[in-house]
Parts: structure tokens; C-alpha cells; sequence
């Protein structure tokens, strides 16, 4: 199977393993002024246009990465945009319902942002494991 193909099963794989459990607000797009982070790195090409299925291509946003400003787009091609506080740069994901069946974008945004830091959903894990959600890359030997 291409390797491009088990990138991106990885890094949905990661969503999904890193996911904050809870309920989604669809009427409530904004996240509020408490402290954010990603839930899993973030690759993207060009800040202003991030594809909701995380292709492992270009720059990264590591896991845990503060984040702040999270607002979204409504519509039929949602947007989530957020500034990541490190580098002071706004992103814009754009949703891509399509590709993430049974799941809205508010679903989305709560699984790719998250109040819980990195050190907090990572306890229990193993060190390889750890080490392979930071770099955004799998190791053998990594757990499900």
C-alpha cells in the first residue's frame, strides 16, 4: 500500500486515539478564552488552507501546541480557524465533510482542539508511544 496512504491513516488513527471525549454544541462554534491545544499534530502546507484530513505533508503544528482565537465558519465548506500562541499565526482549516462521514465540524473541531494538555492524555502511555504522538510519526513497536 503507497506510504502517502498510511500517513494519513496514522494521523486520522491519531484523532481518533487522542480525541477529547464530550458533547458537541453546534450552536456554540466558539471554544471561549480558556486554554486550548491540539489534540494531535497538525501538518499543513499553507496556514490560511489546511484540509480536514490531516495529510503528514509539510510544517506541523506539534501535539499539544497551545492554541487560541478558535472560531468557526458556518455553512455548506465550514472553517475552523485558530491562532497557535507559539508561533502567532492564524490557521484556517477547512472541513471537508465528505471525508469524515457521521461527523460534524463542531465533532471535528472538539476532537482536533482540546482543554486536556498533551503531559494529561498521554499518562499510561509508553515512552515510545509519547515520543512517536510529538513527532507525529510511528514507530514499531507503538501501541494502538
Amino acid at each position: 500500500m503507497n506510504s502517502n496512504i498510511w500517513k494519513c491513516v496514522f494521523s486520522l488513527c491519531a484523532v481518533t486515539v487522542l480525541a477529547a471525549s464530550g458533547q458537541s454544541d453546534e450552536k456554540s462554534p466558539a471554544l471561549g478564552a480558556d486554554d486550548y491545544y491540539t489534540a494531535h499534530t497538525i501538518w499543513y502546507e499553507q496556514p490560511t488552507k489546511l484540509y480536514s484530513l490531516n495529510y503528514k505533508k509539510g510544517s506541523k503544528i506539534p501535539a499539544g501546541s497551545v492554541v487560541s482565537k478558535i472560531r468557526m465558519t458556518p455553512g455548506r465548506s465550514p472553517k475552523i480557524m485558530f491562532t497557535v500562541d507559539e508561533y502567532e499565526i492564524e490557521f484556517t482549516v477547512l472541513f471537508q465533510g465528505k471525508y469524515h462521514p457521521n461527523m460534524s465540524a463542531n465533532e471535528f473541531k472538539d476532537r482536533m482542539l482540546t482543554k486536556i494538555p498533551l503531559e494529561d492524555r498521554t499518562k499510561g502511555m509508553s515512552e515510545l508511544d509519547k515520543e512517536g504522538i510529538e513527532k507525529g510519526v510511528i514507530f514499531s513497536g507503538m501501541s494502538k
